[in-house]
C-alpha cells in the first residue's frame, strides 16, 4: 500500500482514511506492508525514524526519509504555491504544488519501484495522484494488479479549473490502474465525466468515521473543560481554509446570522493558503469578535470541538466525502453540508444547502439554533445511518476487490 500520509501525521481526511483502512484490512486478515514518506521533523507528531518498522503481525510501515517540510501537508502549504520553473502553466497561473513536491513525488516512486522488488505483494494499492506513478511502476516489474483509491481529484481541488500537468499525472495513473476505488458515488461520476473512465472499472467504498463512538467518553468530554471557554452558541467550520472547502461561504453565512441573531460565535478550525483572505473578509464585515480562528486543531481539543458545538457546517465546493461530518455526528452535533460533498450519500438526516445558498445556509443555521430538539433529531436519526459505518465494514468491500482482481490475474 503506497500512501503519503498516516494519522496521526496527516493534513487532513487522506491520513485518516489510510489508518482506517490498514487498520479495517488488517481486521480482516489482510497483511499491509504501508509505504509511506516522512519527515525527518513530522508535523506535530514524533517520528520514528526506524526505516522499517513491524506495527503488529499484519501491519509493516516502511518510511521513505526527506528533509522536506511539505511531506505532509501536500494541499495547504503556502511555499508549494509557486509555479513550478519546469512546467509552463499559464501566465499568472498558480500551482498548488512547488518544484520541491513534486522532487520528493520522484524521489517516492524510485524507492517505492525499490520496495516492490523486495516486498512480496498480491495487490498495489495506492492513494491519491502522488503515489499513482510508483504503483504503475510496481505493476510492471511484478506483473501484480493496481487498485488506485481516490479521495480527491485535482478537479476537487481546484474549484474545477485544474492544472493540465497534475490533471494528466492524475489521468494516466487512472487509466494504468486495474481497477478503482471511489470514496463516494460524486467522485464516481466526476472520474466517469472529466477523466473518461469507465464505471465499471469504479468501486464505491464510502469513508467511515475516525473511531467508533464507543471509544469516547461522552461524560468526560461533557466535563472537559471548553477550549475556547464560549457561552454562546458556536456554529464549527473545521478543514483546510483553501478553495475546495468553501471557506468564505461560511464566513458570509455567519454574517447573515449575526444580523438576525446575536449569542452565537463562529468558528474557523483550520489552516490554509486562504487565510489571509479569510482575515481580510472578516475584518471587512466587522466580524472580527464574532468568528473566531483557532488554527489547525488535532487531539482533545479538535474532539472537544466537536463535542461542543451546535452546528457543524461544511459548505465544501467541492467535497469528495467530508469524514468530518460524520465525526460531528459521531459527538452527537448536527451537521449542515453542501450539495457538492459525498458526506450526503451516508448522512441523509441532515441539513443541505448549495454552497453558494448562502440565505439558506443562514436560515438552517438559525432553525438549529432556535429549537435545539431538530438538531437532537437530526443527530440520532444520523446515528442510525452510520451506526454500521466502520472501517472494518468498508475494509470488506476493499478486500473484495482485491480477491476478484487476485482471481483475474491468477
Amino acid at each position: 500500500m503506497l500512501g503519503w500520509e498516516y494519522a496521526p501525521i496527516k493534513s487532513g481526511g487522506l491520513g485518516v482514511a489510510c489508518r482506517g483502512i490498514t487498520e479495517g484490512l488488517n481486521g480482516e486478515d489482510v497483511d499491509v506492508t504501508f509505504v509511506m514518506p516522512a519527515a525527518f521533523h513530522g508535523g506535530g507528531a514524533e517520528m520514528d525514524l526506524e526505516r522499517v518498522k513491524v506495527v503488529s503481525r499484519k501491519l509493516k510501515h516502511v518510511k521513505i526519509f526527506s528533509p522536506s517540510h511539505s511531506l505532509n501537508n501536500p494541499y495547504n502549504r503556502e511555499e508549494i504555491l509557486q509555479s513550478m520553473p519546469e512546467v509552463n502553466f499559464e501566465k499568472g497561473k498558480k500551482s498548488l504544488y512547488g518544484a520541491d513536491f513534486f522532487q520528493e513525488i520522484e524521489k517516492f516512486t524510485a524507492e517505492a519501484i525499490a520496495l516492490g522488488k523486495v516486498h512480496d505483494h498480491d495487490v498495489i494499492h495506492a492513494h491519491d495522484w502522488m503515489t499513482f506513478e510508483a504503483a504503475a511502476q510496481v505493476k510492471a516489474n511484478s506483473g501484480k494488479p493496481f487498485v488506485a483509491h481516490v479521495h480527491a481529484t485535482e478537479i476537487d481541488r481546484t474549484g474545477g479549473q485544474p492544472h493540465d500537468y497534475i490533471f494528466e499525472k492524475e489521468k494516466r495513473g487512472l487509466e494504468q490502474a486495474d481497477h478503482i476505488i471511489v470514496v463516494s458515488f460524486y467522485t464516481k461520476k466526476i472520474l466517469e465525466q472529466f477523466y473518461g473512465i469507465p464505471g465499471d472499472k469504479i468501486s464505491v467504498v464510502h469513508n467511515a468515521a475516525k473511531v467508533e463512538v464507543e471509544d469516547y467518553d461522552g461524560k468526560n468530554l461533557q466535563m472537559a473543560k471548553n477550549p475556547l471557554a464560549i457561552k454562546d452558541k458556536v456554529v464549527l467550520f473545521l478543514g483546510r481554509v483553501t478553495l475546495q472547502k468553501g471557506p468564505e461561504y461560511f464566513v458570509e453565512m455567519a454574517k447573515k446570522v449575526l444580523e438576525k441573531r446575536n449569542g452565537v460565535k463562529f468558528i474557523i478550525a483550520g489552516t490554509g493558503d486562504m487565510m489571509p483572505k479569510i482575515v481580510h473578509l472578516i475584518a471587512e464585515s466587522g466580524l472580527s469578535d464574532k468568528i473566531l480562528l483557532t488554527g489547525y486543531l488535532t487531539g482533545e481539543p479538535l474532539n472537544r470541538a466537536l463535542y461542543h458545538a451546535d452546528l457543524y457546517v461544511m459548505p465544501s465546493v467541492s467535497e469528495p466525502f467530508g469524514i468530518s461530518a460524520l465525526e460531528a455526528v459521531e459527538f452527537g452535533t448536527p451537521v449542515l453540508i453542501s450539495k457538492t460533498s459525498g458526506a450526503r450519500e451516508v448522512i441523509h438526516n441532515s441539513l443541505r444547502a448549495e454552497f453558494w445558498d448562502i440565505e439558506k445556509m443562514a436560515n438552517q443555521a438559525i432553525a438549529i439554533l432556535d429549537y435545539p430538539v431538530l438538531g437532537k433529531t437530526l443527530v440520532e436519526e444520523s446515528q442510525k445511518e452510520t451506526k454500521f459505518l466502520t472501517w472494518k465494514q468498508q475494509a470488506k468491500k476493499i478486500r473484495e476487490v482485491y480477491q476478484s482482481l487476485i482471481l483475474q490475474h491468477a
